[in-house]
């Protein structure tokens, strides 16, 4: 596998014409690419930016990280001593809302409005161009996870390919039967993905990824969501928090 990051002229907020920066990405793109796009420029494609006002920032990002949100956790819950609020939003946690502010210019920049909506539009305007339809495109974005260091690069939203490959009914080395294995590509793809785009100041917020394994390129459904009694996590966390 490979993963080629692609440069692309900035995108500056409060709003730029994404399509016009994916024509680098679609002179390059092959079939059977996935076609990885931060999130953050897709929020500037959308005008999901909000100028920062220096003089009340605390009290006018407070506010936002409320008004986006699902669930707001009380910083007591979690003891937070840097007070960025652990969030629900589009059934992720996610820091703050997904309120960014690193490249974004004096705006703070909120997570795009339907994501899942968004990637199969761009998907559709990459295929019009190219004509072939078997690629698939991943936009991503970074986040903590509990009793770790640092972020990761997760799938926020996917179109074109299947997210899950499921191992159940297989047999493993030994013969073992898999009961309900299944592995997570979509965010195994956008961690590789976001390592090698970076989060700082490299101008990289597209890559392709080539020649990946066990790909099924495929019209998808939200598969990452999980299904009803099968999230080991569910019961640790409490959705009676105030929003």
């Amino acid at each position: 596998m490979e993963v080629i990051a692609v440069t692309s002229p900035l995108l500056r907020p409060p709003r730029a014409d994404l399509f016009m920066a994916l024509i680098a990405v679609a002179e390059q793109l092959q079939p059977t690419d996935i076609v990885v796009i931060t999130s953050k420029v897709v929020s500037i494609h959308q005008g999901r930016c909000v100028k920062i006002d220096k003089e009340n920032y605390a009290i006018q990002k407070k506010a936002m990280i409320q008004s986006e949100a699902d669930v707001v956790v009380p910083l007591e819950l979690t003891k937070n001593l840097k007070v960025s609020p652990l969030t629900k939003k589009d059934n992720m946690w996610i820091g703050s809302s997904g309120i960014d502010e690193s490249n974004g210019d004096g705006y703070f920049i909120l997570w795009p409005l339907a994501p899942k909506q968004e990637a199969k539009n761009i998907y559709e305007w990459l295929r019009a161009k190219k004509g072939f339809a078997n690629f698939g495109v991943l936009i991503t974005d970074t986040s903590k996870r509990p009793f770790r260091m640092g972020a990761i690069g997760f799938a926020l939203a996917h179109y074109g390919f299947q997210a899950i490959i499921s191992y159940a009914g297989k047999k493993d080395l030994f013969g073992r039967e898999f009961k309900n294995e299944r592995i997570n590509q979509a965010d195994a793809l956008a961690a590789a993905a976001v390592h090698v785009m970076g989060e700082g100041s490299e101008g990289t917020p597209f890559a392709l990824i080539r020649s990946a394994h066990n790909i099924t390129f495929v019209p998808d459904t939200d598969q990452l969501t999980p299904i009803p009694g099968e999230d080991y996590f569910v019961g640790l966390m409490n959705d009676n928090f105030d929003s």
